[in-house]
């Protein structure tokens, strides 16, 4: 049989002796990363871990951002650690971090023990940064709007500003704010529907059928279908229009 305590406090061991592996930088990268991947486990299996832990676990990340990839960081997102909490904003606020790192600190916060945590006023701060990218940011504001609900004049200003710009993945992340808009507002949704890139277009598609209201879809995408003559948007609008219509059969619509 095996003695509880003794298994808890041989793993506690193990921990101990990963994080000092880990946070000895004359090992070799490898056995390092052997390390941190033990402590990745350790808070996976919800096990008590060394004190100093989710911090030396970001250190690696970004040491080794993005020579080596791992997802320590969507369990790092899970953990609270003001710490990290901390380096993660300041690298997202870096615009020496790079794109990779920033990618990675925004997993992180939008993990569910800091999501919540995210103000209005660091939002807005994120999105008055022009070297924080729109397509990435829009994955934190998604997170943080699910975590607390954003205001709807927050999300109107960051929609409409990523709405206008000149990059396509802008627009695409102006179109994914958008779905968050309670009510969704139809005149954004028609704007958007006339975009110049087909893969704005398409999500705009994909976005309707989820969100709007089901009249309101049904139209968009039968007048969108009369004049789309791109090959891999008039599919999307063929599938929006079966779901659409299945979508009113269900609820008893002719």
């Amino acid at each position: 049989m095996i003695d509880a305590s003794a298994s808890r406090s041989n793993g506690m061991n193990l921990l101990t002796y990963a994080l000092e592996v880990l946070n000895d930088t004359s090992n070799p990268v490898g056995i390092r990363e052997v390390a941190c991947a033990a402590l990745v486990a350790g808070l996976e299996e919800g096990l008590v871990v060394p004190g100093g832990t989710p911090i030396a676990i970001w250190r690696w990340v970004r040491e080794t951002t993005p020579k080596r990839w791992c997802a320590a960081q969507f369990r790092l997102g899970e953990v609270f650690d003001e710490a990290v909490f901390t380096a993660a904003l300041e690298a997202v606020r870096d615009p020496s971090s790079g794109t990779e790192l920033r990618g990675v600190a925004i997993d992180v916060l939008a993990g569910s023990a800091y999501a919540p945590l995210v103000t209005d006023e660091t939002l807005n701060d994120l999105v008055d940064r022009p070297h924080v990218e729109p397509e990435r940011l829009s994955r934190l504001v998604q997170s943080v709007h699910g975590a607390r609900r954003i205001p709807i004049e927050l999300l109107r200003m960051i929609r409409d500003r990523w709405a206008t710009s000149t990059v396509v993945a802008t627009r695409e992340a102006a179109v994914e704010i958008g779905s968050l808009v309670p009510k969704p507002e139809e005149d954004f949704w028609l704007k958007m529907a006339q975009d110049p890139s087909d893969d704005v277009r398409i999500s705009v598609v994909s976005s309707v059928v989820k969100h709007c209201e089901h009249r309101f879809a049904l139209k968009l995408v039968e007048g969108l279908l009369a004049d789309e003559g791109v090959v891999d948007v008039r599919a999307e609008l063929h599938r929006a229009m079966m779901t659409l219509l299945h979508r009113g059969d269900d609820d008893g619509e002719g």
